[in-house]
């Protein structure tokens, strides 16, 4: 691997050459965002300005395929979850797919139809978690 390069070019080169599974199993595609949005907070960041040494050695232990790194970037994900207020992809919908499920079957119990209100919450739990997921990325707050 050539030295010149900054580590988000390593990177790249060791994505290019594997199989769409395996970048998901390394979490290499989620490696790859936290490295883009270190780069943009670091100016009012000082944890964000300070992880390019930590960056960098994540990159060089997935080129030598050492798993330790995994640890490093649960850390730094926290870190962006936390400090930036950032969320998963799908993090309303999970949140509101549940809530709407729960109070569908309260107003199931409470009516004598509980399949329909089941169904209801569903769909207005999805509905929300949606819109809240289309809004989080529409405002860059998805990591």
């Amino acid at each position: 691997m050539n030295e010149d390069k900054n580590y988000q070019e390593k990177l790249i080169d060791i994505i290019e050459d594997l199989p769409e599974k395996e970048i998901r199993k390394s979490k290499l595609d989620l490696l790859q965002r936290i490295i883009e949005r270190t780069d943009e907070f670091q100016e009012n960041c000082d944890i964000c300005r300070n992880n390019h040494e930590v960056l960098e050695n994540i990159v060089r232990k997935v080129h030598y395929n050492d798993q330790s790194y995994l640890n490093d970037l649960k850390k730094l994900k926290g870190h962006m979850l936390g400090v930036h207020k950032l969320v998963d992809e799908g993090h309303y919908m999970a949140i509101f797919l549940s809530v709407g499920i729960a109070i569908g079957a309260g107003l199931g119990v409470a009516s004598d139809n509980m399949p329909i209100m089941i169904s209801a919450g569903l769909c207005l739990g999805s509905a929300v978690g949606v819109s809240l997921d289309v809004k989080a990325k529409k405002d860059k707050k998805v990591l």
